[in-house]
């Protein structure tokens, strides 16, 4: 039940007591009350009552002022007067003005108060239902006099009593001409009389008749009319009038005779097109297609409806057929979309090119469809097609014939047709190889084009008794002609793993062009492309060309070549001779100038070959110059610089040295190697001997012919003075010999251990304890005394020595430390420099094992330090032996930290434990502002790393308190100790 609300006006307190009883005794009000006009006007702004109670007096105001801030505010809340005895006229004029009822203040009258309540609202309510239905009687009113169609009431017997304007308007007639008459003594039209009767007897039977009339209007012209005719009944039941309502629709009638018309007109228009026409909805499903698929694509129309589009598009080509679509059905009304060329599969499974062009329209229920004209354009495409290959091929051809009239290198030959085939021809890899000597297996040369990689170190055998003997590559050779595969998948004999694989990549067709040489088979240029039905008759006949243009090139070259090496070859060994050497030791010079190094030009004489001429004859001469060669090219390399300049003299470069023993070295430690085996000639075993002339680039020479000049002097000086071999610079040959003699005295003082460790302490940075040490190498040479690392250790590794020295250095630090801890003393842990020598061998990890091992205890204190550019040189192999290191308990510490070239980033990934700052920050970081920067850096990006940081080099006590600032771990330098033997070390650990 519905609580009805209500807003008592009263400033009498016993009188508010009497209304609120009289509503609770009845039950079903909420009860509001106010004393004054303010308060109520506050009401107004926002009413939630459904009726207003107020009294006839209060104080300051009567219930007149209230009755017209009401009406004026509220008018649709009914207002009750409460009122004494004294004031009934004022209350009826009240009522007069709009008050719905008064109520006198005595107990017999108040409790009527809930019953006027009720009955105000539903007099109230019964107001506002009268003015609605009044107000749309005005709008219905309105509504015909204005409505955009005519219409008729007549009464039950047909008699017009009313027309509308726009029936006045439509037919010509006048008001007066047409009252009291019936409609269809007015308009004849072509309405069959039977049409009219049926009409009639189904409104006279009380029912409605909707359908369309042709008329005539008053001057004789005809419209059509669509008509609504609708029987009035009156309270008995009984039909008292009809309305007839009228809408003229002459010109939809004749647009839609129009529309017929064209429709019949575009229906034989699409039945008789040679294009496809369908119309697809939003999903791409087929609604219709023209008559004209069953002939482009084989299928019936029916047999296409309520199929996706989609599901008959190559896979290859759907991206260029979906997003159109979409774009398609988004604009509708738009326009048409672009043509879109895809292939379509026919009914039998072959594919056709299709060209298509699209409108999105609405059709006829308001949803978007696409109307799609598609037009077989395969013959087309394929002639297009045609005409791009040859193109393509006509591209190549060009190129090549550009090529070989510039070209005078075989290999460039190769290489620039492998391009110009890729390139130019758009082929996805182009290859030439050359078949060996024996005819028997090809291999490939020059490889261009994005999967060129398919064909390297490939080995073809041609044989047909070889596995892949008779594939496309294997037949052309043989037959020495142009064999060629459309389907690579389905070619007997390409089963191997490459073309697999070339297949898996797209490539559907090859042709394997042989290329003769003086009517003979010399190699084979290969295409590939991932166009199948890529070759015939006509593509053939111009690649024969291409390859007959390349043929005549290598024809060319050869003839090139055969006078080109007789100029510039020796055509007993092979070798360059006098003149090409030359040309080719002015390129090194140039490339030794360019990179600032030394190099070396070596003469080699072959001693009394007269002798052997004489004796042997002159045919075994020959055969010791041909094995002299031989060796001496497995020296040098295939890249190395070697030539025979006379008779009995060879040349070669010792390219890139940093001093001149380097070049004595490679004499007497690599090209003696040639000559300590004996040479067989036929029955003869022939022992000999060489002598050397060196000239060293730039200090005896700057080009070459200076260079080789000077190099026969010092040849010459060698022979006269039996030397094995001597330098074209008097002071060098001494230097050399000091060099050599240097070396000799490491060699017989690694083999008498005449080398020592000196240690230098590592201290805490906090506490100033001894928290480990450093092995520093030192020789105790027996002539001259000690002797420091840089004076030696480079010798050592240029020798290799450094191996034998290294590892006794690990296992000297190991057996020290042992050594200390049996002493009892707190022996800081010991780490040894390792040199890159040392790293790169093989049995790296196993040396170190050795050393630990020898401490016979878990607890063995070696720690190995090695400089940052080591470290990142060859990463990956180094971190798998550091790691197998720091598995053995090792620490790894990297020296020289700030001097390379790597990152504190990427030393965080490789098993190091501590970083040291190179000694050049730590003497300027307290002058410049630079490098306190980088060392204080060093220090938080290292600690942030989990990385321990030693500083070497401190000298002053401002660098260590510099250092312990910006909590360094540990410090090491000449402000605590200098590197010391380790009976010193020793006496340090007992004070401690």
């Amino acid at each position: 039940m519905t609580t009805i609300r209500i807003l008592h006006i009263e400033d009498n307190r016993l009188d508010q007591e009497l209304v609120r009883d009289a509503l609770n005794a009845a039950g079903g009000f909420s009860l509001d009350t106010i004393c004054t006009l303010d308060e109520l006007r506050g009401r107004l702004d926002a009413p939630h009552f459904d009726c207003i109670i107020s009294d006839i007096h209060l104080i300051g105001f009567d219930g007149l002022q209230v009755l017209e801030l009401v009406r004026a505010r509220a008018p649709q809340i009914p207002l009750i007067f409460m009122t004494g005895t004294g004031s009934e006229e004022l209350a009826v004029q009240a009522m007069k003005q709009g008050a719905a009822d008064y109520i006198i203040k005595k107990p017999s009258h108040i409790i009527k108060l809930p019953l006027a309540i009720l009955a105000a609202l539903d007099k109230q309510r019964m107001l506002a239902e009268q003015r609605i239905a009044q107000d749309q009687l005005r709008k219905l009113s309105r509504a015909v006099e204005q409505s955009p169609v005519s219409i008729i009431i007549t009464d039950r017997t047909g008699a017009i009593e009313y027309v509308n304007p726009k029936f006045i308007a439509l037919t010509g007639y006048a008001h007066e001409e047409v009252l009291g008459k019936n409609p269809r003594l007015l308009r004849s039209g072509l309405t069959k009389p039977q049409v009219i009767a049926r009409l009639w007897q189904t409104i006279l039977a009380g029912g409605e008749w909707r359908g369309e009339l042709c008329n005539r209007k008053k001057n004789g012209d005809l419209y059509w009319e669509s008509v609504s005719i609708t029987g009035i009944l009156d309270d008995a039941g009984a039909i008292a009038h009809f309305v007839s309502v009228q809408e003229d629709v002459t010109e939809r009638k004749r647009a839609v005779d129009a529309l017929k018309r064209s429709e019949a007109y575009f229906r034989a228009l699409i039945a008789n097109s040679s294009d496809v026409i369908s119309v697809m909805d939003a999903n791409g499903i087929g609604k219709y297609h023209s008559p004209s698929i069953e002939r482009v694509l084989g299928y019936a129309p029916q047999e296409m409806v309520g199929r996706p589009l989609l599901d008959g598009v190559h896979p290859q080509d759907l991206s260029k057929v979906a997003r159109p679509l979409q774009d398609l059905l988004a604009s509708q009304r738009q326009g048409q979309g672009q043509a879109v060329e895809f292939r379509f599969r026919h009914k039998d499974g072959t594919w056709r090119d299709l060209e298509a062009v699209g409108a999105g329209v609405p059709d006829l229920d308001g949803q978007a469809v696409v109307v799609l004209n598609s037009r077989d354009v395969t013959e087309r495409r394929a002639q297009e097609d045609k005409i791009a290959r040859l193109s393509r091929i006509h591209a190549v051809l060009s190129g090549i014939n550009s090529l070989i009239v510039r070209v005078h290198a075989r290999q460039e030959l190769f290489d620039e047709a492998c391009r110009i085939a890729v390139e130019h021809g758009n082929f996805g890899i182009a290859w030439i190889g050359v078949l060996d000597a024996a005819g028997q297996e090809i291999t490939p040369v020059a490889a261009a084009g994005p999967d060129a990689a398919l064909v390297s170190a490939l080995k073809l055998s041609v044989r047909p008794d070889a596995v892949h003997g008779h594939s496309v590559l294997a037949r052309a050779i043989r037959e020495g002609r142009p064999v060629y595969s459309n389907d690579l998948a389905s070619e007997p004999g390409m089963d191997s793993e490459r073309i697999r694989e070339a297949i898996r990549r797209g490539y559907r067709s090859m042709v394997a062009l042989p290329l003769p040489v003086q009517d003979k088979v010399v190699g084979s240029l290969t295409l590939f492309t991932k166009e199948a039905n890529f070759f015939d008759t006509d593509e053939i006949k111009l690649l024969s060309e291409l390859a007959a243009d390349i043929s005549f090139a290598l024809d060319h070259i050869a003839k090139e070549e055969q006078v080109s090496y007789v100029a510039f070859y020796d055509v007993l060994t092979g070798l360059p001779n006098r003149r090409f050497f030359s040309e080719r030791l002015n390129q090194s010079l140039q490339q030794a100038r360019h990179d600032s190094r030394m190099s070396a030009l070596v003469l080699v004489d072959v001693e009394r070959f007269r002798n052997i001429n004489d004796t042997l004859g002159r045919h075994a001469g020959d055969a010791l110059l041909k094995s002299i060669a031989q060796r001496l090219k497995q020296i040098v390399g295939e890249q190395g610089i070697l030539a025979r300049t006379e008779s009995n003299h060879f040349a070669l470069v010792v390219g890139a040295i940093d001093e001149a023993a380097d070049a004595a070295h490679f004499v007497t430690q690599t090209i003696n190697t040639c000559f300590d085996l004996p040479f067989q000639l036929q029955d003869t075993e022939l022992r000999i001997s060489v002598r050397f002339g060196i000239a060293v680039f730039p200090g005896d020479g700057a080009d070459a012919d200076t260079l080789l000049k000077n190099a026969e002097v010092a040849l010459a000086k060698a022979k006269l003075a039996a030397e094995r071999f001597l330098f074209y610079a008097p002071d060098m040959n001494a230097r050399v010999a000091e060099t050599l003699r240097l070396e000799n005295k490491l060699r017989k003082a690694t083999v008498q251990g005449e080398f020592v460790l000196h240690y230098q302490p590592k201290l805490s940075a906090t506490t100033g304890a001894i928290v480990g040490v450093e092995a520093l190498m030192r020789w105790n040479d027996p002539e001259t005394g000690l002797v420091p690392p840089l004076k030696f250790i480079p010798i050592l590794e240029e020798t290799g020595l450094i191996l034998a020295v290294g590892e006794w250095a690990l296992n000297q630090a190991v057996s020290d430390y042992r050594k200390w801890r049996d002493m009892g003393l707190a022996a800081p842990r010991i780490a040894v420099n390792v040199s890159s020598i040392q790293l790169r061998q093989d049995d790296f990890v196993a040396v170190v094992r050795t050393a630990i091992d020898s401490a016979a205890r878990d607890d063995h204190g070696l720690d190995i330090e090695i400089t940052e550019s080591l470290i990142m040189t060859d990463v990956e192999n180094n971190v798998t032996k550091l790691n197998a290191i720091r598995d053995m308990g090792v620490g790894i510490a990297i020296d020289d930290f700030g001097t390379g070239y790597s990152s504190l980033s990427y030393i965080a990934k490789l098993p190091v434990n501590t970083l040291k700052i190179d000694r050049s920050f730590v003497i300027r970081m307290t002058k410049t502002a630079e490098d306190a920067s980088i060392v204080s850096a060093i220090l938080s990006l290292a600690h942030q790393l989990k990385l321990k940081v030693v500083a070497e080099g401190v000298e002053e006590l401002e660098q260590a308190d510099f250092l312990r600032a910006r909590h360094c771990d540990e410090l090491q330098g000449y402000l605590f100790s200098r590197p010391v033997p380790a009976d010193q070390i020793e006496a340090m650990l007992r004070k401690t």
